[in-house]
């Protein structure tokens, strides 16, 4: 493992009374253990040799006593298999929703091959949707001529093409015509396959997305979809966090967006 947690308050109560050889030796102790992920040699002699320090053979062993536990798989640390244990149950998550996210899910007789992710299923749920490109060309109807003499039928104004509108009007107009809140295809779901974002953290991000922007004041486009696709992109509302490891987290604001949208469900 090429990262592990260090705790400057722990490290700092439990070694003031080292010199500042025997915390040398500590410090490189435990990155030996942490980098080759297993105890450290039984021996002490090897253990000055591999972390560069035989000529303080004192000082290793007198660390080695104080804070390991000599055993026949060399000298061990109950913090240390902890760490390392942690981290490799995240790697194995992580490498697994990456698996799950590109492997097709085994689908039963009369099961549809193609169908998408919980987070484009969450989409797809909505009331209202944006259409794709297989759908029919939208054609606007013109009103009927009425007889001589009588009233024209009354027409609703409409924003003008590529004019930019509130997301509560575009969903809206979605609504009327059936369409998809999202593309099938759009780049957005590519881009979180391709860094990994989980798509139960995308599902979040449209719900509040859509609260956000549905409120009376918020600002205008003319391509919601695309917005959405940068808001993802530049993670706008802050609710996730990526470690080193790979793996994504929610924030302090990821966590109370999804107690929020809990409730209000």
């Amino acid at each position: 493992m090429n990262y592990y947690s260090f705790h400057l308050g722990d490290y700092a109560a439990h070694t003031r009374h080292l010199s500042l050889l025997e915390d040398l030796a500590y410090r490189r102790m435990l990155d030996l253990y942490y980098t080759t992920e297993q105890a450290l040699p039984a021996d002490p002699a090897k253990v000055a040799r591999l972390i560069g320090m035989r000529d303080h053979m004192q000082e290793v062993t007198d660390v080695l006593s104080e804070f390991f536990v000599k055993s026949d798989a060399g000298h061990t640390s109950s913090r240390c298999e902890h760490e390392i244990d942690t981290y490799k149950a995240k790697a194995d998550r992580a490498k697994s929703a990456n698996k799950a996210r590109w492997t097709p899910k085994q689908q039963g007789e009369g099961s549809n091959p193609d169908l998408k992710s919980d987070v484009k299923s969450d989409l797809k749920s909505e009331s209202v949707q944006i259409p794709t490109k297989n759908q029919e060309p939208i054609t606007k109807e013109l009103p009927p001529i009425p007889p001589e003499g009588g009233n024209p039928v009354e027409q609703v104004d409409r924003p003008k093409r590529g004019s930019a509108i509130s997301l509560k009007a575009h969903l809206d107009d979605c609504r009327k015509a059936g369409q998809k809140a999202i593309p099938e295809g759009h780049a957005v779901f590519a881009y979180a396959a391709k860094v990994g974002i989980p798509d139960e953290f995308l599902r979040l991000h449209w719900l509040e997305f859509k609260d956000r922007y549905t409120m009376p004041d918020a600002k205008r486009y003319k391509a919601w979809a695309d917005v959405f696709h940068k808001s993802v992109k530049g993670n706008w509302f802050k609710l996730w966090f990526a470690s080193n490891d790979g793996s994504y987290a929610l924030t302090t604001v990821g966590q109370q967006a999804q107690r929020n949208h809990q409730e209000a469900a």
